[in-house]
C-alpha cells in the first residue's frame, strides 16, 4: 500500500496510481480492439456467401438413330451441397423428358409419307452458357435449336436458370423481386421503351413491328418468364416471333436496377 500522509509521498503515490491506470487503459484498449477484430474476422466468415470453386465435367448426351440426331450438354449448377444436387436432378429429369418427347415425334415425322428426303433426319442441339458468376449466386442461360424433320426451319427456345448459394436453391422469376410486389407493369413499360429505342438506333436489324411489341410485353408472367440478375441490370430475354419476326431472331433488354428502386429484390446483389 501507498502511505500519502506526507506531500512527498503523496505526490509518488499519485505518480504510481497515474501509471497504473494508465497502463490498466491501453491493456483494456488493446484488449477491445482484439476482440473487435476476432469478431469482424468471424462475421465476415458468416456473413460472405462463396460460390463453390468446383470444377464440374459438363455432361454431354449425344444420340444418332435413323430418325434424329441429339447432341445437347446439360446445364450445370457447380456445388457439392444438397440443393446443389437437387436442383441439377432437376434440371436433367426436366430436359430428358423434354428430348423424350421430341424423339417420339422424330420417329412419327420419318415414318409419315410425306415425300421428304429420307435422308434428311430430326436433330436438337443445345448448350448452357454462364452469363453471371458471383459469390452470391450463378445465372445460366440454355439456348437449344430443334429441328423436325420436313419444317421450313428450325425453331429455337431458352431456358435460364439462376441458383442462390445462400438459400441454396434454384430461384424463380417472383425470388428476383420483393415479395407482394406488381412488377409485370414497370418491366412492360421499360421493355418497351428500350426496344423501341433498340428500333430508332437500328440495332434490331429488322423493321419494327409495334403490333408484336405490344403483345410480346404486355404485363403477363409468360411474357416475362426469361430473367437473369447481371451485373449492370437485370436481362430479359423474348424468344423468336415474341417480340419480332422470326429472321430477326430472339431479342433482349437490359434495365438497369436503378429502375427497379422499390421492385428488385436487391439482396441478391449483396
Amino acid at each position: 500500500m501507498c502511505d500519502c500522509s506526507t506531500t512527498e509521498t503523496f505526490e509518488l503515490c499519485t505518480n504510481f496510481k497515474y501509471m497504473n491506470t494508465k497502463k490498466l487503459i491501453i491493456y483494456i484498449s488493446c484488449l477491445l480492439v482484439a476482440l473487435m477484430k476476432v469478431f469482424g474476422y468471424w462475421y465476415y466468415g458468416v456473413s460472405q456467401v462463396k460460390a463453390p470453386e468446383v470444377v464440374e465435367t459438363p455432361r454431354v448426351f449425344t444420340k444418332e438413330t435413323d430418325a434424329v440426331t441429339i447432341n445437347i450438354t446439360y446445364p450445370t449448377i457447380p456445388g457439392t451441397t444438397e440443393g446443389v444436387a437437387r436442383a441439377n436432378l432437376a434440371l436433367q429429369t426436366a430436359l430428358d423428358k423434354r428430348i423424350a418427347e421430341f424423339e417420339k415425334e422424330a420417329d412419327i415425322s420419318m415414318r409419315a409419307d410425306t415425300g421428304f428426303p429420307k435422308d434428311i433426319k430430326s436433330s436438337v442441339t443445345g448448350s448452357p452458357a454462364v452469363e453471371e458468376k458471383n459469390n452470391r449466386y450463378i445465372a445460366l442461360v440454355m439456348g437449344m435449336e430443334w429441328y423436325t424433320r420436313g419444317a421450313a426451319h428450325p425453331a429455337h427456345t431458352m431456358d435460364v436458370y439462376v441458383y442462390d448459394y445462400k438459400a441454396d436453391k434454384l430461384l424463380s422469376t417472383d425470388d428476383l423481386f420483393l415479395p407482394g410486389t406488381d412488377y409485370l407493369p414497370t418491366l412492360s413499360r421499360l421493355a418497351r421503351e428500350d426496344l423501341r429505342a433498340q428500333a430508332q438506333e437500328g440495332d434490331m436489324g429488322f423493321n419494327y413491328n409495334e403490333s408484336m411489341v405490344e403483345d410480346g410485353t404486355l404485363p403477363r408472367k409468360e411474357n416475362f418468364s426469361l430473367m437473369l440478375p447481371l451485373k449492370d441490370g437485370l436481362m430479359i430475354y423474348f424468344t423468336e416471333y415474341q417480340v419480332a419476326p422470326y429472321a430477326a431472331g430472339p431479342q433482349q433488354v437490359v434495365i438497369p436496377y436503378s429502375k427497379l428502386e422499390g421492385l428488385f429484390n436487391k439482396d441478391l446483389l449483396q
